[in-house]
């Protein structure tokens, strides 16, 4: 049988009245407080045809008395309110977070919808939660689901009004969903029985009224009819004879409520209208006229006790500003651009600045709290309002500007925009060099570099470095176009953007190179041009050695004949001793045997056999011209 029993020593009203105790007794002496104004709601200067304004009443008062969650009991003999104590609260010396935790959640999932008091024991509780209302006629009460049991939270004394958890006899730890309210004093018996019954909360205001009706109903032993001893004293209304029809039942249900509710009055509704939504104010605004109203909010607590809170509002014409623009347009970057708003215009109070924003999101709209302010001014003449901004940092291209003014009164305009757009300034490069004015053989590497690169209001990102390899015609123009080649990008400015270049495959003569540089934001300065020349190698038309073999006293005559030189003169013959044998001068490999003599039959060297190892031995010639540019070499073989 499901059934939460007070235990043993919950005595009858009868009892006790035996027993001389008071059927009632006296509701416990405290100090009540009530509802202050916490945040008052200032007077207000509003803009005639504003938009609603909206102020949030939570918050802005309170009722000391009330500090836990408040509940209410709507039930078919009237409501009544509880304060819990999951804070502490006047009329408790402790919180009791499980049980007030316990009881919100068989509220918050609706177990106590429809529920009924099913035992009133007049001069000492009413108790309910266990049970909801029946159906039909003569049916029995169905049991409440329940929870997992609480554990115990006493301390808290179970004089009149408070609100306790019922629980199991010789089982402190065992309440789920029975609830009852202390009609009367029990502390005495209450505090200390079954490890003491749990006060979680307290009935407020008038409440106990309701309750006390319910405890004066008519108590009928009911066990019998519904063949449970649970109903033996159950508080039936308007209850002659049977059938026990669902009225009957003293039934509820039980919710969580704020602990303040809000009423509103204005002096001048045609002129302020006030309502209340939920926890904020709504003030409406006339559109056409002018004057002050005085609102009055009303914030009553759940005990019923209120206080008023009474602001003005008075309704001024707003500042209004015609148009707003900017010069020049568009506007470099690092600049400063100068905003204009004319048709400015203060009715009813003087000008305390005008505010200009950017459009930071990007979206077209004004939000104060998003866009970012970047200039104001409280200068007002002849209708214009004049401020300056630094463009420094915007991105390029079109940007949007809104404009604002306040007055004295903190009454704003309204608002006006314009756009304007910031260019970006190319960069620039003064020159572009080659570490050499004549690259001496073809295939060399030449250092190309610029001088003077910059960027007035960002930075350079890179260089890039063409070949003039040809225009429409086909040949070197001198102009860069589309014909000519890319040769190479550099990102760092270490020695000035410096590109190493080989000139592996180009032909002797003039090379000429153009640079450019590109700022961060892609902008391209004009080219830069540099000419070198590439030396004309020296020719080598023939090479002999006499004789072709011989022994280890003799000697060997090498003769080489120079071509000459296109563009220079032919300085030297150089001979060398090809000891790794690949046909090529490697100085680290190979051995110098000197420079020829020239004479009438070419430029020429004796060698001693001696110098030369036995067997053969291959000798490389190469002309050396007056750039340090070397011939094709040749190549002899001499026997020792």
């Amino acid at each position: 049988m499901f059934e939460r029993l007070l235990g043993a020593l919950l005595c009858r009203a009868e009892d006790r009245a035996a027993t001389g105790e008071a059927a009632c007794d006296a509701l416990e002496q405290r100090c009540m407080l009530a509802v202050s104004v916490v945040t008052p709601i200032p007077n207000l200067l509003l803009a005639q045809g504003s938009q609603p304004s909206v102020i949030n009443l939570v918050g802005r008062y309170d009722n000391p008395d009330l500090n836990g969650t408040i509940v209410r009991f709507n039930t078919s003999m009237g409501s009544f309110n509880a304060v819990l104590y999951d804070q502490l609260s006047p009329g408790a010396l402790r919180t009791t977070p499980a049980t007030v935790a316990n009881f919100l959640r068989y509220i918050n999932e609706e177990r106590y919808n429809g529920t009924i008091i099913h035992r009133s024991l007049p001069g000492f509780v009413v108790q309910g939660g266990g049970f909801t209302v029946p159906t039909a006629n003569d049916q029995s009460p169905t049991p409440v689901p329940a929870f997992t049991s609480v554990v115990n939270e006493p301390g808290n004394s179970n004089v009149r009004g408070t609100l306790a958890m019922a629980k199991l006899p010789n089982n402190p730890n065992s309440a789920t969903n029975q609830w009852f309210v202390n009609v009367g004093n029990n502390s005495a018996n209450l505090d200390g029985q079954n490890g003491g019954f749990t006060v979680f909360g307290r009935v407020i205001g008038n409440g106990m009224q309701v309750v006390d009706a319910i405890a004066g109903l008519p108590v009928f032993n009911a066990s019998t009819h519904y063949n449970n001893s649970t109903f033996s004293d159950l508080p039936l209304r308007n209850f002659t004879q049977t059938p026990v029809k669902p009225e009957n039942f003293v039934s509820m249900t039980i919710s969580a409520i704020p602990e303040m509710s809000f009423s509103v009055t204005s002096s001048n509704t045609d002129l302020v209208g006030a309502t209340i939504e939920g926890g904020n104010l709504r003030l409406n605004v006339s559109e056409t006229l002018g004057g002050v109203a005085t609102v009055t909010v009303r914030a009553t607590s759940a005990d019923g006790s209120f206080v008023d809170n009474s602001f003005a509002v008075r309704i001024v014409r707003p500042p209004s500003v015609a148009a707003v623009s900017t010069s020049p347009e568009p506007v470099g970057r690092n600049s400063r651009l100068e905003f204009v708003a004319t048709g400015v215009e203060t009715p009813d109070a003087k000008v305390r600045r005008a505010e200009f924003f950017l459009d930071t999101n990007g979206d077209g709209q004004f939000d104060p709290l998003t866009d970012r302010r970047i200039a104001n001014t409280s200068s007002l003449k002849n209708g214009e309002m004049k401020a300056s901004f630094t463009t420094r940092g915007l991105p390029i291209g079109e940007s949007r500007v809104f404009m604002v003014v306040t007055d004295v009164l903190g009454q704003t305009s309204n608002v006006v925009s314009t756009t304007f757009t910031v260019v970006n300034a190319a960069p620039t490069v003064k020159s572009v060099k080659a570490s050499t004015k004549i690259v001496k053989n073809v295939g060399d590497i030449v250092n190309l570099s610029v001088n003077g690169a910059k960027d007035v209001d960002g930075r350079i990102e890179r260089v890039q470095y063409f070949l003039d390899v040809g225009g429409e015609e086909g040949g070197p123009n001198g102009v860069l176009d589309e014909g000519d080649r890319l040769i190479g990008e550099v990102t760092t400015s270490r020695g000035g953007f410096r590109l190493p270049f080989s000139t592996e495959g180009l032909a002797p003569g003039e090379t000429r190179i153009f640079a450019r540089v590109i700022d961060s934001d892609g902008a391209v300065s004009q080219a830069v041009t540099h000419v070198f020349r590439i030396n004309s190698p020296p020719v080598l038309s023939g090479f002999t050695i006499a004789p072709i073999e011989g022994a280890k006293h003799l000697s060997f005559l090498l003769t080489a004949v120079s071509g000459g030189d296109l563009d220079g003169t032919v300085r030297k013959l150089e001979f060398w001793l090809d000891r790794d044998g690949n046909g090529l001068i490697d100085r680290r490999a190979d051995r110098s045997l000197g420079s020829g003599k020239l004479g009438p039959d070419g430029y020429t060297l004796t060698l001693r056999a001696s110098r030369l190892a036995v067997g053969e031995n291959q000798i490389i010639a190469r002309a050396v011209d007056n750039n340090g540019g070397f011939s094709e070499v040749r190549l002899a073989v001499v026997t020792v």
